[in-house]
């Protein structure tokens, strides 16, 4: 029996890739002067670096509600689409399916890192799912 993968990416909402932001940015800058040093794309290296909104003293975007919502999430930058990211840097060296894997694999560990509630974590049928462990 073959799985079809979700039409989207089962983001929770948990909001820590916007609370990172920052520190996104500040490598991204970081891999454009030694692109050598990361395995991700030049052009989405880019992307990062260039982003268009403020980021707060603790480096999460301005647009970051406390809810963990998105103030503009109609109009968010391709990056911050996980589907927008995949179609425009990832389309053609790798497979949604593996992409959205991937991508659920570093949510789920960036939400155990965090200690934020299970109720985050992405339950993707083709991802690890890491559990919180006591």
């Amino acid at each position: 029996m073959s799985r079809t993968p979700p039409f989207s990416f089962p983001c929770t909402g948990c909001g820590l890739c916007c609370t990172r932001v920052g520190t996104a940015v500040a490598r991204a800058k970081e891999f454009i002067k030694n692109p050598s040093a990361t395995k991700v794309p030049i052009n989405v290296i880019l992307e990062i670096a260039d982003f268009p909104y403020k980021i707060t003293p603790d480096g999460a975007c301005e647009n970051l509600r406390p809810d963990h919502s998105c103030a503009i999430y109609a109009t968010r930058p391709d990056i911050c689409s996980i589907e927008k990211t995949f179609q425009k840097h990832h389309a053609n060296n790798s497979t949604r399916e593996r992409y959205y894997r991937d991508s659920a694999d570093i949510c789920n560990s960036l939400i155990t890192e965090a200690k934020y509630d299970d109720k985050y974590l992405v339950n993707y049928p083709y991802g690890a799912q890491h559990q919180n462990n006591p």
